[in-house]
């Protein structure tokens, strides 16, 4: 789906592509694999098995570097192991715990898998499927470990594709890279979702709201919205646009009683909890609310400027877009929120071009401030002008023994100031421990690294 968006987009044709809405969900685990052995572990809820086999599964799909060589071995919750298994190899186990296949350095060529690395992205892919395939019990409940041994080059990353039960990373999780396929595509516009309502009046007159802890603010991201960047550190979604509590046309034929309604009310006492007072409206959250309104701005856009190519669509609107706060994830802003009217009065023909090479030709990269530091830390930096328009600008804080603990990317324009903040938390979004950090901003080819001490000082 990625190649075939990147393939149909052209002048005059956008794709524009909801971020998904697995930001706070615990489905995206890495682990860098250079030598040694490294876990990522997965927790199984307590669950009921469907009546039947091959009905109650889990599907893992994880990726490594192409030029890596990763042994997999599978622990299951009773302690037994199932591998080493090198890359190149495949392999099924019937067990109590589950019947487990995996595949290790295989691509899907049409309805066959092949070893080798990937054709279009020259990575090793590896499956791991653990169902009631056959005679074998369903998927036990409980801790199951994926131990990883040799050199993967860098990171591993595991996603959970698919499950019939609940099952939540643990060891290993990763709350960026969060983003939904095919939001992952290089020339879709993907958009992600802030708050811009927490309260409102149903069609029954009763005050409702979302925010039972009091926890949502106003402009805030939304917790749900998928978080980037790629996993080649391409920045995702590029842009934000209000997605929690949208009102939007509501259908006969989706009445709010009907169970597969977006409309249905949890609660028995507000049956008509998401109708709006007009009856004509309903209310409903999610990256999905968010992305029309960049598709009706791209829609005008496109009237203004018929032969724009995404490219130059995306640069506008980026460009445009207003600067984000830092709440919640960083890496689930993208370039900012989608600033329509500026957008559309902005005159394409005037934005930065690349090939302007008359200006400054160097990074400019300030110093963490502060330092130390406690709540977070920003630096300020400047694209040379001669760079390529929305260069991907990576920030990578690793702890003092060469363990990354965070990776932050963005889009910045050349020869405006932007900047990169770490809110001093790891990738599981809790505060790190008292100590040294480095810091490493990366653009292209250049590479800076600095330093930075972290102190929770007494209240």
């Amino acid at each position: 789906v990625e190649r075939y968006i990147d393939t149909l987009s052209g002048n005059g044709k956008v794709f524009i592509v909801s971020a998904g809405n697995q930001g706070d969900n615990k489905y995206h685990a890495s682990a860098t694999v250079t030598g040694g052995s490294r876990e990522i572990t997965f927790k199984v809820a307590g669950y009921s098995a469907q009546f039947g086999p091959a009905n109650d599964l889990i599907f893992l799909d994880g990726w490594y570097e192409g030029t890596g060589q990763v042994s997999i071995t599978i622990i299951s919750p009773s302690d037994n192991s199932y591998g080493p298994l090198t890359d190149g190899n495949y392999r099924e186990w019937n067990t109590q715990d589950g019947h487990i296949l995996i595949l290790n350095g295989f691509f899907e060529n049409g309805p066959y898998y092949e070893p080798g690395v990937n054709p279009f992205n020259y990575d090793k892919e590896i499956l791991i499927l653990i169902s009631d395939e056959g005679t074998s019990s369903p998927p036990a409940e409980g801790t199951w470990t994926i131990r990883m041994s040799g050199n993967a080059g860098g990171d591993v990353h595991f996603w959970l594709a698919d499950a019939s039960m609940e099952v939540e990373f643990d060891i290993g999780l990763d709350m960026d890279m969060t983003l939904s396929m095919p939001g992952t595509a290089r020339s879709a516009i993907t958009v992600g979702a802030y708050t811009t309502r927490d309260t409102w009046k149903d069609m029954d007159g009763n005050n409702l709201t979302i925010d039972t802890q009091g926890t949502i603010r106003i402009g805030d991201i939304a917790a749900f919205s998928g978080a980037g960047p790629t996993r080649d550190d391409r920045v995702k979604p590029e842009i934000t646009a209000p997605g929690q509590i949208i009102a939007s046309t509501y259908s006969i034929d989706a009445p709010a009683g009907s169970a597969s309604s977006i409309f249905l009310s949890p609660s028995p006492s507000y049956p008509n909890a998401f109708i709006m007072p007009d009856s004509l409206h309903g209310l409903s959250l999610g990256t999905s609310m968010a992305a029309p309104f960049v598709t009706g701005v791209c829609a005008l856009l496109l009237e203004k400027y018929p032969d724009a190519d995404a490219a130059k669509i995306k640069q506008l609107l980026t460009y445009t877009a207003k600067a984000p706060s830092f709440s919640g994830n960083s890496n689930q802003w993208g370039f900012g929120k989608l600033d329509a009217y500026r957008a559309v009065i902005t005159d394409i023909n005037t934005l930065p071009d690349s090939t302007d090479t008359t200006s400054q030709s160097r990074y400019e990269v300030g110093h963490p401030t502060p330092n130390p530091c406690s709540g977070g830390t920003k630096i300020k930096y400047t694209l040379p002008q001669d760079a390529n328009t929305q260069q991907t600008v990576t920030l990578k804080i690793y702890n003092r023994i060469g363990q990354m603990v965070r990776r932050i990317s963005r889009i910045s324009s050349p020869g405006v100031e932007d900047i990169l903040f770490w809110d001093c938390r790891d990738r599981k979004g809790r505060l790190v421990a008292n100590g040294v950090y480095f810091l490493e901003f990366r653009s292209g080819s250049f590479k800076k690294i600095q330093k930075v001490t972290v102190i929770y000082y007494p209240q």
